[in-house]
């Protein structure tokens, strides 16, 4: 799965690899920020593209090992417990997954 973020929208993409290699896409999912959302931080953001992302392709995400690919260490960066409250409910959620 890639995600893409910026300050007016987030999107995942989930991609299937093909036998020689090539990627395919197979689902895509997008959303446009609020002006609310318009001042959440790159990894807020990124991580808001990951739940609503596991919310969408929640039996995918079941069924099927997700890879994450991103310039963002949120494997570092999500375990920390000085999160804000809507990143640690985000985490929760996620955590069910593995990622």
């Amino acid at each position: 799965m890639y995600n893409a973020v910026s300050k007016l929208a987030v999107n995942a993409v989930l991609l299937k690899l093909g036998l020689n290699g090539s990627q395919l896409p197979v689902y895509y999912v997008g959303k446009a920020m609020l002006p609310a959302n318009q001042n959440y931080t790159m990894l807020e953001n990124m991580s808001l593209a990951l739940q609503m992302a596991s919310k969408k392709l929640h039996p995918y995400f079941q069924a099927y090992q997700v890879n994450v690919l991103t310039n963002v260490p949120l494997r570092a960066i999500l375990p920390r417990l000085e999160l804000s409250r809507r990143l640690i409910k985000w985490v929760v959620e996620l955590s069910e997954f593995g990622l």
